[in-house]
């Protein structure tokens, strides 16, 4: 099992060879280094909103 590791805007930053281990990490079937990058909402990995500047 691996899992990522996801920041504070549900963000992948990290991808594990490991099950997940606390709140900030979600298991996945698979290594895909595509994740990275994402944001996970409601179940799923989409392209982030843009973050404004304001």
């Amino acid at each position: 099992m691996y899992s990522v590791q996801l920041n504070e805007n549900n963000i992948v930053v990290g991808i594990m060879s490991f099950p997940p281990q606390d709140k900030n990490q979600i298991a996945v079937p698979e290594f895909d280094d595509s994740l990275l990058g994402l944001q996970y909402v409601n179940g799923q990995f989409v392209d982030p909103e843009p973050v404004s500047n304001e």
